[in-house]
């Protein structure tokens, strides 16, 4: 199960990096608490992850967006940045499904 939690711990603090570039540590630590949540086994932790990991892939999408049209238009080159974040949102994308397998193997032990 730990395991699988690695990516969803990746995504949180490369995301709490993000928002501590623009707004300091202050509005990163909030992003980390809840990561203490995961000593708590069970479902509802899991659905509230995959819930602030999809808020999470629209931040990036927003940023993606905003600094590839930026560069675009003030003509940088924007095509590494755009793969590079491509790739962060796809990692978020893989971290909230890793979550919903481990919510379906958790239902089914429980099940038993």
């Amino acid at each position: 199960m730990w395991l699988r939690l690695l990516p969803l711990i990746l995504s949180a603090l490369l995301f709490a990096a993000h928002v501590m570039r623009d707004a300091g540590l202050l509005w990163a630590l909030p992003i980390l608490l809840p990561l203490l949540l995961l000593l708590i086994r069970t479902r509802w932790v899991l659905r509230l992850w995959q819930g602030l990991l999809l808020l999470f892939t629209l931040e990036w999408v927003r940023t993606t967006v905003e600094l590839t049209l930026f560069r675009y238009q003030s003509g940088q080159p924007y095509l590494r940045m755009l793969l590079i974040l491509l790739a962060v949102i796809t990692f978020n994308l893989w971290a909230v499904w890793l979550l919903q397998i481990n919510h379906r193997a958790t239902e089914r032990t429980e099940e038993q």
